[in-house]
């Protein structure tokens, strides 16, 4: 096989997961707090995702810290991932309309990226049930984390889910 036809092989693979993912995240409306846009000297909280706008007690907050960044569940949206009720396709506009306000990542990256991170919280119920205490968890993911998530990118949500089933899990908020 030349590199050429390796480079279209990874372009339709990326494109037949980006049209998947796309078909696969829910329509509803989401809505981004700007009131929670906060700089501190501690860290900046980029955004507070609200997954659809007809439910805003569900949410997904992303603060950056000079380690990494945190992925911030509420207790409502930990508690509705782990009874099935909430959708992986509202979870994932959540987190790309969040990813998207932090400036981490836009576009089908994000796309992949939310979709990757909505399906492996999904995948972590059990982590989930044992974690929270009531009030929702966060996954703190450091930079060298982040980094590796951005490299697995090619190899596309498998790839993503892979590595974060491995190295990122849940603590109580």
């Amino acid at each position: 096989m030349n590199n050429n036809s390796i480079a279209t092989d990874n372009q339709n693979n990326f494109d037949n997961n980006l049209e998947f993912l796309k078909n696969a995240i829910d329509l509803r409306k989401y809505e981004i707090d700007t009131q929670s846009i906060d700089l501190d000297s501690n860290d900046l909280i980029f955004a507070n995702a609200i997954p659809n706008s007809l439910n805003t007690s569900e949410s997904v907050i992303i603060k950056t810290h000079w380690w990494g960044i945190d992925i911030i569940l509420n207790n409502k949206l930990t508690t509705d991932i782990i009874d099935g009720t909430a959708a992986t396709g509202t979870v994932t506009t959540a987190i790309v309309a969040a990813l998207g306000v932090a400036g981490l990542l836009t576009g089908g990256a994000a796309t992949i990226m939310g979709g990757a991170v909505a399906a492996a919280f999904a995948l972590k119920t059990a982590e989930l049930k044992i974690v929270n205490n009531g009030k929702g968890v966060h996954f703190p993911v450091t930079w060298p984390q982040w980094g590796t998530l951005l490299v697995a990118l090619p190899a596309g949500v498998a790839g993503i889910i892979a590595a974060l089933l491995l190295f990122i899990h849940p603590l109580r908020n």
